[in-house]
């Protein structure tokens, strides 16, 4: 009888630590790929507010057209951070987040006026001479804002195994995704 006691318990123990629900929450820190979305997203909302502000839209569509796939890769990337740390409200922290981005941007445009126009024409000019691999680094140089801080995920957090997303839910990224680009 013990013996069946300690097998029940294990097993219920296994079903437990194996539950989604239950199981420990995702580390609270960007990965090196979700960083340099990040980033990347920033840049790219300083460059849509540069172009409603400044009437520079030719210049944001030639941007958005040379550089579509990284930004919906980082689109994807930056989302499925959110996902990955606050679960069924990732998707709501993320449009949270862009909503925060885009308007420490505006408050850029209103602290720095007709610089921040003048700004814009250079930062087109320059990122359209860049290769997809410099975009974000190119947005850290050029010290666009990104209201968003979380500390780097060390090497034992990134290494750690994904959890197994139910296929309905995989299918509802995947539309959406395609939606937005």
């Amino acid at each position: 009888m013990t013996s069946f006691r300690s097998l029940l318990a294990g097993l219920g123990a296994l079903a437990v630590a194996s539950s989604p629900a239950l199981a420990a929450p995702e580390p609270a820190c960007l990965r090196p790929p979700e960083q340099t979305a990040l980033e990347l997203r920033a840049l790219q909302s300083r460059l849509m507010v540069g172009a409603v502000a400044c009437r520079q839209e030719d210049a944001y569509n030639a941007f958005v057209r040379r550089f579509q796939r990284e930004l919906g890769s980082a689109y994807n990337q930056a989302e499925g951070h959110f996902r990955r740390i606050h679960g069924g409200q990732g998707r709501t922290r993320f449009n949270q987040f862009d909503t925060q981005l885009a308007n420490a941007q505006s408050e850029e445009n209103n602290r720095h006026g007709a610089f921040f126009c003048r700004d814009t024409q250079v930062f087109f000019r320059e990122a359209m001479a860049l290769d997809s691999a410099q975009l974000a680094k190119f947005g850290v140089e050029r010290n666009i804002v990104l209201p968003y801080e979380a500390p780097t995920c060390s090497q034992a957090e990134t290494t750690r195994p994904a959890r197994s997303r139910p296929a309905r839910a995989a299918r509802t990224t995947s539309a959406a995704s395609a939606r937005h680009r």
